[in-house]
């Protein structure tokens, strides 16, 4: 994930460190990548009281998974169109929602309707055109109704979006925790997982983790393996911004768990990577010692399915931390020449472009082992 929301990704909440979790996260639900606005991250909320009102929760009951509707023309047509948004083909995305909607409008599928009216709203806010997304909100919330739950998420979503995109952080996370209850009451968890996203991004930074482990819930009673692996390591990264690298290592510690039930070789090896630095961020170097050394191997050896672009990243990431861990052991001279060479592999990757403060840790780590 480029820069996602989630910064994720301020946190693919899903909340991701530019690129790394770009790695980590293959996104294939259109609800999560149509989350991607390379600009949401970077207006969080400032630090404020907890909005009683928007955050006070309430139980809710999960129901048995919901079965999607039964597949005709529209509802091949709405999957068809999202599809081409979850490749981040807006502008195709866009036109493809268009039609969804006029054949859901002749087939008389108000709820297939809804979806595709929102869906166009979204990708006009995705170029902040939300001038000309607003009247086909307004034509969502005409048809979108609470009898119809795939209509009545999707515009939720959207319209929390909006609420968001508008400044008005409060009413947005208001409709997204209504978002994140409804979807839950009927089984719909991918889409509770969607609300528990967006809300962690609006969420006053007391309420973020709550959020996380919200989204959590979400997956854990859908049974969503794919998304327990990607929902841990948000709240992995949301501990590790927060320097609390015992919390950190616990999340990842869950994350490395479901991605090595579901993820490929570059999800592993980020997953382990992920829990092997925090460990020794938090002072266990037996257990970092246990997963840097073989992250560093398989760098080395590249990573199956990582573009040829970011194998140099991976190296270089792998290089830091594991030097980081030979300078704890005392092998200061080992360790600052890893330092070294996996921060030239990480600037001529253009670091700087997209995750300034690991280069300015890296520095000072160089800084201190070259005393």
């Amino acid at each position: 994930m480029s820069s996602d929301e989630r910064r994720p990704q301020s946190q693919a909440k899903v909340r991701e460190h530019p690129r790394r979790l770009s790695l980590v996260l293959a996104l294939t639900c259109p609800l999560l990548m149509s989350c991607s606005s390379p600009s949401a991250s970077a207006e969080k909320p400032a630090a404020e009281a907890p909005n009683r009102e928007a955050s006070s929760e309430k139980i809710v009951t999960p129901a048995a998974p919901a079965p999607r509707p039964p597949e005709t023309e529209t509802t091949r047509a709405l999957k068809a169109a999202d599809k081409i948004f979850s490749a981040r083909r807006h502008g195709e995305a866009l036109k493809a929602y268009q039609a969804a909607a006029t054949a859901a409008k002749s087939a008389g599928d108000l709820s297939s309707e809804a979806e595709a009216l929102a869906q166009v709203a979204r990708m006009y806010s995705l170029t902040k055109r939300l001038d000309e997304g607003r009247p086909w909100l307004e034509k969502a919330r005409a048809l979108a109704s609470e009898d119809h739950p795939w209509g009545w998420t999707r515009y939720l979503g959207v319209r929390g979006i909006f609420e968001r995109e508008s400044g008005e952080p409060k009413r947005s996370l208001a409709t997204f925790a209504e978002y994140h209850d409804y979807a839950k009451e009927r089984g719909l968890y991918t889409r509770a997982i969607d609300a528990a996203h967006h809300a962690a991004i609006v969420a006053p930074p007391a309420e973020q983790i709550r959020w996380a482990e919200r989204g959590i819930a979400a997956a854990e009673a859908g049974d969503e393996r794919g998304w327990l692996a990607v929902l841990w390591n948000n709240l992995g990264t949301t501990h590790e911004e927060r320097k609390d690298w015992k919390a950190a290592v616990t999340a990842y510690t869950k994350a490395k768990e479901f991605h090595d039930q579901t993820g490929g070789p570059v999800q592993k090896i980020a997953a382990a990577w992920a829990l092997g630095r925090a460990a020794l961020r938090a002072g266990d170097l037996a257990q970092a010692e246990t997963l840097l050394p073989g992250c560093l191997e398989q760098a080395r050896r590249g990573v199956e399915g990582a573009p040829a672009a970011e194998q140099s990243e991976w190296l270089g990431f792998t290089l830091t931390s594991h030097g980081e861990l030979l300078v704890a052991r005392g092998r200061r001279a080992a360790g600052l020449a890893q330092l070294k060479e996996g921060r030239e592999l990480l600037v001529k990757a253009e670091i700087t472009k997209w995750w300034k403060a690991y280069l300015q840790d890296l520095d000072q780590r160089i800084a201190a082992a070259s005393k």
